[in-house]
């Protein structure tokens, strides 16, 4: 994280994407979230179990229109119908609820 808060506050854009990890043990529903850093995308966290019944539905129906991160709020999802979801990576010990 700590690399993405320095080009965050450079003013640079870090590019997320959200995958599945069907073999992840602990959880075959799990969702990561990589971040671009340089030219390799590299974990940077989870979707909070509780919250990905909901990512799940809205990736398979393509209603996510937009992903950021920010020192902040880690990550944000933007839907279709302009709804925000805030989640939480794994190295932030806080919850978030959703806006």
């Amino acid at each position: 994280m700590t690399e993405i808060k320095h080009k965050l506050i450079n003013g640079e854009t870090v590019p997320v994407q959200l995958h599945f990890e069907p073999v992840n043990r602990r959880d075959e529903n799990a969702i990561v979230v990589h971040a671009c850093l340089g030219n390799c995308w590299k974990p940077n966290g989870y979707v909070p179990g509780i919250k990905v019944a909901k990512v799940t539905h809205a990736v398979n129906n393509q209603e996510i229109t937009k992903m950021t991160i920010d020192c902040e709020i880690p990550i944000h999802l933007v839907f279709v119908n302009n709804e925000i979801l805030c989640l939480c990576n794994h190295y932030e010990k806080r919850t978030l609820d959703e806006k």
